[in-house]
């Protein structure tokens, strides 16, 4: 599954839970730069993604959901880091700019700069 995929999947669903304890590691791809950095402005729905045991320490009562600029940026930050992590909706990386500085820099080393 690319980003974009999986930010289309994310529009229709609340929570994505997976099972596995470990994060997902080599998820995105940096192919992925170009599709991302297109949505980190974006406002539109996305679900959140939690492994189970993260999700079953929270309120059930708690609304899910974010954007799909919060999401995006979380998918640059697990390319960057080389590992996909779960997020929240209150989940927001502290480190945007440097985040973003990474990716369009990496993405301009590809010739898709932003």
């Amino acid at each position: 599954m690319d980003a974009q995929d999986y930010m289309q999947l994310m529009s229709q669903t609340s929570v994505l839970l997976y099972t596995d304890e470990r994060d997902i590691e080599g998820w995105p791809r940096k192919a992925d730069l170009p599709y991302l950095l297109s949505r980190v402005d974006s406002w539109s729905y996305s679900g959140t993604v939690s492994n189970q045991s993260r999700y079953i320490a929270r309120s059930f009562l708690q609304p899910y959901g974010t954007t799909e600029g919060t999401a995006a940026l979380h998918l640059l930050k697990a390319i960057k880091d080389g590992q996909f992590r779960g997020y929240g909706r209150k989940d927001y990386p502290d480190e945007k700019d440097e985040i973003l500085a990474w990716a369009r820099a990496e993405a301009e080393k590809m010739g898709t700069g932003e």
